[in-house]
């Protein structure tokens, strides 16, 4: 088994596929390297990160942070115990303001907690905050719910909690729990296997291993929310508002995942992005489409899960994926859209939470490319600290929160360009 060190001293192999075009294989290249692959672009050496809003209190295992798609003045920001805050987008920040403690009912077990928030498009005009957590009074089920905000003084109104849907957890890991506006201001949804009985993840009818699609503006019959016409699995059935039913939920967008722990979409060309956590083998990127089948538990990676023997048809592949050589557990992250790292424009960027190295894959290139030829992932940086999760700012940049760090606690980073720019390795 290569360790992370031997990655820098020798190529690791990684598999690539390209839209619309057949698996390849290409070589992980540390930095750049010239290659025979006439598309290939160099990645920038110079990208590290530093610590953003220094002045701010420790924070205990942030796991998610955004904006409100109007407002680039402030970040909303949750910890995995059950609180959302507020605070400037400022160098100057130095307090957090408190929206919404739920600790009292948040389990917080292995992988538990509140693990996702997102802003209603609209707000503040639809003052709506949306929240998936697990519910330690229900033996950790997953419950996404919305509060009504109190914009004037940024608090919750009281009594305001509203659930929406839920899921039940048979175990406290592999419970996904990300969710995310989509640019057709629906909300997306992801889940784990549960963490037993894998092969739920291929029936459509339940929510494990899938990620959700649903329209929070236009109320069911019964329920909170209704289901897009145009969801590749809507045939007018009824909703899965608990998680499962007799036949298939309306709501899955996308199904075969094992752990799709945080995916995000792509500014510029609106595609869907996912890390999906491996179980003994590969960790997988996904481009995640409409009515995809990501293979969970048939296929890890692009191989028999155990290299069983397995019919492979009608799924769909991974984009890259690494072994365990390069990391254990995938952060998913964002396409960056930044302007502070030109270099670095178009470049999927993602890390492992163990190995604390991060890499990126070019997908501007990727997706325009035609000609067969694979593209590189390349490694951008190596962090400290582990890194749970990844946000993106409105104007692009990135950043990235520390959880479970020993040294000063855990806080938030942004990646930065070097002062000096080292260029490619001939």
């Amino acid at each position: 088994m290569h360790t992370i060190d031997s990655v820098i001293a020798n190529l690791v192999k990684v598999s690539i596929r390209h839209a619309n075009t057949s698996l390849q294989t290409l070589v992980l290249l540390i930095g750049c390297t010239q290659s025979s692959i006439a598309a290939t672009q160099c990645a920038p050496k110079n990208v590290v990160i530093e610590k953003a809003f220094t002045q701010l209190p420790d924070l205990h295992s942030p796991l998610a942070m955004k904006q409100a798609q109007s407002d680039d003045s402030v970040w909303y920001l949750a910890q995995r115990a059950g609180q959302i805050s507020w605070f400037d987008n400022s160098p100057q920040a130095s307090k957090l303001h408190p929206i919404l403690d739920i600790s009292a009912k948040v389990d917080t077990r292995l992988e538990m907690g509140l693990t996702g928030i997102a802003l209603h498009p609209n707000y503040p005009k639809d003052a709506r905050l949306f929240a998936i957590y697990n519910d330690k009074n229900h033996q950790g089920q997953s419950t996404l719910v919305s509060f009504q905000v109190n914009v004037k003084n940024k608090t919750i109104e009281a009594n305001s909690e509203q659930v929406l849907l839920t899921l039940p957890q048979p175990a406290t890991n592999h419970n996904g729990g990300d969710i995310h506006f989509g640019p057709d201001n629906k909300l997306y949804i992801g889940f784990g296997d549960g963490g037993r009985g894998r092969a739920n993840a291929q029936k459509r009818n339940n929510f494990y291993g899938t990620v959700l699609r649903i329209d929070i503006d236009k109320k069911h019959k019964s329920a909170e929310y209704s289901v897009p016409k145009d969801n590749p699995f809507n045939q007018g059935q009824a909703l899965c508002v608990s998680g499962s039913s007799a036949n298939d939920c309306p709501e899955i967008y996308a199904y075969g995942l094992r752990n799709p722990w945080r995916f995000s979409f792509d500014r510029k060309t609106r595609s869907l992005w996912t890390g999906d956590v491996g179980e003994s083998t590969f960790e997988e990127i996904n481009q995640v489409e409409s009515g995809g089948n990501y293979g969970w538990p048939t296929m890890e990676g692009f191989k028999c899960f155990k290299n069983r023997s397995c019919d492979a048809s009608g799924f769909t592949a991974p984009i890259a994926v690494y072994g365990r050589g390069v990391g254990v557990s995938i952060v998913g992250g964002y396409v960056y859209r930044g302007k502070r790292i030109p270099a670095l424009q178009g470049y999927y960027v993602y890390g492992d939470t163990f190995r604390k190295s991060f890499y990126g894959i070019n997908v501007d290139d990727h997706r325009e490319s035609n000609t067969g030829s694979s593209q590189p992932a390349h490694l951008l940086f190596k962090s400290r600290e582990k890194i749970s999760s990844m946000a993106q700012a409105n104007d692009g940049e990135l950043y990235l929160l520390g959880v479970n760090n020993r040294r000063g606690g855990d806080g938030i980073y942004r990646l930065a360009s070097a002062q000096t720019d080292h260029g490619c390795d001939n």
